[in-house]
């Protein structure tokens, strides 16, 4: 992503993971954009797993254990904080841990706890909220059209599936290589893209 931006990840994903798969829009935000979306949903309640204290130049994460409405600070604090025994990232049986495990919960939560929020009444000052912080080719009444469409899924009508792959630095920078094959069988079928039986040659 860093040396080729939306174009490269579009590429990326359509051509070595799931050829075939068509994308129709993107959605960029930054922290701070993360944080002005959370607050615009009204917050996230969240069963912070454990004690979560970081702090740096550029971040302060500081939670306590138990169940919590989070503000948009709280809220991208909880999503990055890894100092703990997993750290950033890990996948066994079958299942994420570590940071990766809790961004999948906070989305669920996220949707989860916004279903009053779409609706013709508030979902026009969501969207404004949520432009304001994004860059994307969505124009507003496409984000309407999905917000309608989709305004009464629930935590339950979400099927997380595992990132699987492992951690590994190339020149000096940390990565998650994916296993291409069994994330290929897992995706592949909720976008209604067949899983190649052979993998591209290059």
């Amino acid at each position: 992503y860093r040396d080729g931006g939306t174009s490269l990840l579009i590429d990326t994903i359509t051509t070595d993971l799931l050829p075939g798969l068509r994308i129709d829009y993107t959605v960029k935000t930054d922290f701070a954009g993360f944080a002005a979306i959370i607050d615009a949903l009204g917050g996230v309640t969240i069963d912070v797993e454990e004690r979560m204290y970081y702090k740096a130049v550029d971040v302060f994460i500081d939670l306590r254990p138990g169940v919590q409405h989070l503000d948009g600070e709280q809220a991208l604090g909880y999503a990055r904080f890894r100092m703990d025994a997993v750290g950033d990232f890990g996948t066994w049986s079958g299942e994420d841990h570590g940071r990766v495990e809790r961004q999948k919960k906070l989305v669920a939560a996220v949707i989860d706890q916004t279903k009053d929020v779409r609706t013709l009444l508030r979902l026009p000052a969501v969207i404004r909220a949520v432009q304001a912080v994004v860059t994307t080719d969505m124009s507003f009444n496409v984000m309407a059209r999905i917000g309608m469409t989709y305004k009464d899924v629930a935590e339950k009508d979400v099927e997380l599936v595992p990132f699987t792959g492992m951690p590994q630095y190339v020149d000096g920078v940390s990565y998650v290589i994916p296993n291409i094959d069994v994330l290929r069988k897992t995706t592949g079928p909720l976008f209604g893209v067949a899983a190649p039986s052979e993998p591209p040659s290059n």
